[in-house]
């Protein structure tokens, strides 16, 4: 992937140095600045349910949490060991508070591990999941919506829960109808 995007943005630029040479700098420095003002938006809340969770697991109630979804995480997720289990109940836990750059690596852990015990299904439910952007609370947008001063932030939970039901069944569905062999 980071070839892919190594390629993009120098084929950009070099398209941009032949239409128009003046704009490559300023460009360059415009998207720079965008990107760092992007993180310090976000950083607070970031921080915020990334120390939550950080309580959950010195607490063992992420364990406590992974137990209550232990029955659907093993009935979606095929044949899931106890630390799969605990790795994508965080996962799909953080992505339903709206903190996918917090669940990502949980996702990418608990990739890793059902890799190793052959749990291709598993992984790509998980992926697709994870893309669908099933969300409850969209923390990220929301506070992204308040510095920007939206007069109802808040009003975008309700079609986001919606939209990102849809989408986390229909990918759910795919799933089990195209994925049939079990170590595709």
């Amino acid at each position: 992937m980071n070839i892919i995007f190594t390629i993009i943005t120098i084929t950009s630029l070099i398209m941009l140095c032949f239409k128009n040479p003046q704009l490559v700098l300023p460009t360059m420095l415009s998207g720079g600045e965008k990107a760092i003002t992007l993180c310090l938006t976000l950083l607070p809340s970031y921080c915020l349910w990334l120390g939550f969770f950080t309580l959950l697991e010195a607490c063992g109630l992420d364990k406590k949490f992974a137990k209550t979804l232990n029955k659907p995480v093993k009935k979606l997720f095929y044949k899931t060991d106890e630390n799969s289990c605990n790795l994508i109940s965080l996962n799909i836990s953080a992505n339903l508070l709206g903190m996918g750059g917090i669940a990502t690596p949980l996702g990418i852990s608990a990739c890793n591990n059902m890799q190793t015990h052959k749990n291709f299904k598993g992984i790509s439910l998980l992926f697709v999941l994870s893309c669908a952007g099933l969300c409850f609370l969209p923390t990220s947008v929301i506070s992204l919506r308040a510095k920007h001063a939206s007069t109802n932030a808040y009003s975008i939970i309700i079609p986001t829960l919606l939209t990102s039901l849809f989408c986390a069944l229909i990918g759910i569905i795919l799933v089990k109808i195209f994925i049939k062999n079990e170590n595709c």
